[in-house]
């Protein structure tokens, strides 16, 4: 962990709680764009090992304090730069998850607040499910299932693992990911049939219900990999595809990116391969409070990586923004 995660982040996080969030405010003119997955009453088994979720009380929380803050602005306004009497707000989600219709819908709906929904290529219509979601899962079911805790330790025994079998379930990266469905097999896990049982995504027609409604549907890649430890060809692979399949499908106002997990690392030529094709209209990353040296990308402020509320997320964010603001470090270079 780094030291700011570590040290620096806690001290920000207390010290914020005691500042006038109105004076903290005032330290940035950024337009805030919250970083969503799942809403719901409880986590489901897909998300609940790897930190992705928010409770329905804490979201309502939330809104009530971005909307006495903040003045919420559909996603053409922010390409734009539409003027606004409060600071410039813009709800995404990030994956497609079902809770995004069943109970992030009708919250929005109701109280009229635009956001954008980014979704998989890969994964719309439960057609597959993205590998850490798979880990969460069969964390789950091993903990729940005695057989499938014998079947994993035998695995584990066989393959001469020294690693405990949850922390290795937690570590599996992208291009290893075959080893999970491996282990699926071990421990008597169908991802399949789990998702047709509980869907982990939405369909498309509630999708395009969303469109109507006056949502964005934005792109997500094709499966989500981590965008670092591809080569600058398949990175542009994944977010052409992802583009396209959005494009075919449905009508978005801007054409708009999400990079999933994170946008370090991607380089220039990214950007400047994008910019030449005119492919995307806008572009998203989740470094926080923060200005980015490539034009029409944005960042985000994730909001559930912690239960901690909106108020206290956001004033760490303008704390750590000010903080930098003499070192000329709130600009994301790109090489």
């Amino acid at each position: 962990m780094a030291a700011k995660e570590k040290l620096l982040f806690p001290l920000l996080f207390r010290l914020g709680r005691r500042l006038p969030f109105g004076w903290l405010k005032r330290g940035s003119a950024l337009p805030v764009i919250p970083l969503y997955h799942a809403i719901s009453g409880r986590p489901s088994p897909y998300v609940k090992h790897v930190g992705v979720w928010r409770s329905t009380q804490r979201f309502a929380e939330d809104l009530d304090f971005l909307l006495k803050h903040y003045e919420p602005v559909g996603l053409e306004d922010l390409k734009t730069g539409k003027q606004t009497r409060k600071p410039p707000l813009h709800l995404t989600f990030d994956d497609g998850l079902k809770e995004c219709y069943t109970t992030v819908f009708p919250i929005l709906k109701e109280k009229g607040i635009p956001a954008t929904f980014f979704v998989n290529a890969a994964f719309v219509d439960n057609e597959d499910l993205f590998f850490r979601f798979q880990s969460s899962l069969l964390i789950e079911q091993i903990e729940s299932e005695p057989e499938a805790l014998k079947a994993i330790l035998s695995w584990k025994e066989k393959q001469k693992a020294r690693e405990d079998w949850k922390p290795f379930l937690l570590s599996v990266q992208y291009s290893g990911r075959d080893v999970l469905r491996t282990i699926a097999r071990e421990v008597g896990v169908d991802f399949a049939a789990h998702l047709k049982r509980q869907p982990c995504y939405m369909s498309r027609a509630e999708l395009l219900r969303l469109e109507k409604e006056g949502f964005t549907i934005g792109a997500h890649s094709i499966d989500h990999p981590r965008y670092d430890a591809l080569p600058l060809a398949e990175q542009l692979r994944q977010t052409r595809e992802s583009l396209a399949f959005v494009g075919h499908h449905f009508n978005p106002p801007v054409r708009a990116f999400a990079f999933p997990f994170t946008d370090f690392g991607v380089g220039r030529k990214f950007f400047e391969a994008l910019e030449k094709e005119g492919a995307c209209g806008l572009s998203f990353g989740c470094a926080g409070l923060k200005r980015d040296a490539a034009p029409g990308h944005l960042q985000r402020i994730p909001f559930d990586e912690n239960p901690l509320s909106a108020r206290v997320n956001l004033s760490k964010e303008y704390l750590y923004f000010l903080l930098k603001a003499p070192l000329g470090r709130n600009v994301l270079e790109r090489k």
